[in-house]
């Protein structure tokens, strides 16, 4: 009998803030904090994902919903970039990136 191909995990995972919304203006909580959530997808397990650098936490499995929360942020245009990291080490390419108005 044939030996099965053994696949090789080469592609990284994708990931979508879904809140806040572009364009929103969005209010400030206590200590400057926003929180700030999203889905990921990969055909293997996801093992992080960041927003400006903080990890989020997994609300579901494999990150399909994640949220986290920022804090010390000031008024004005706030950039928020999201990047997912999978058990391979395969690292999101093309992060996702929305820029938000933030008051207080």
């Amino acid at each position: 009998f044939p030996t099965l191909l053994t696949p090789v995990d080469d592609q990284p995972p994708a990931t979508i803030i879904t809140w806040p919304k572009r364009g929103l203006p969005m209010k400030l909580g206590k200590g400057g904090t926003l929180e700030v959530r999203g889905t990921s997808t990969d055909d293997y397990q996801i093992t992080s994902v960041t927003v400006n650098g903080v990890k989020a936490k997994d609300l579901d499995y494999n990150f399909t919903e994640w949220s986290v929360k920022l804090s010390g942020l000031k008024p004005g245009m706030l950039k928020l970039t999201a990047q997912a990291t999978d058990e391979s080490g395969n690292k999101e390419k093309t992060p996702h990136v929305i820029m938000i108005s933030v008051v207080e």
